[in-house]
């Protein structure tokens, strides 16, 4: 598909994006963030700022924490 669609907004430290596939959340503040995309998927983000470097984890899903 050679096009996309994505528009964040911010709101401070949340961040509110809508793309194709719907709105997706993220929170923090500091280059650590948590994030709900719009398939419902949480991450967990850090980043070093001014250095390209971030790192990303997949949270688990609240019915695999059970």
């Amino acid at each position: 598909m050679p096009f996309s669609f994505r528009k964040t907004l911010s709101f401070g430290p949340l961040r509110i994006t809508l793309s194709a596939k719907g709105i997706g959340f993220s929170l923090g503040a500091g280059g650590v963030r948590v994030s709900q995309t719009p398939t419902g998927q949480r991450r967990l983000s850090a980043t070093v700022p001014g250095t390209g470097l971030r790192y990303t984890q997949k949270l688990p899903d609240a019915d695999e924490t059970k």
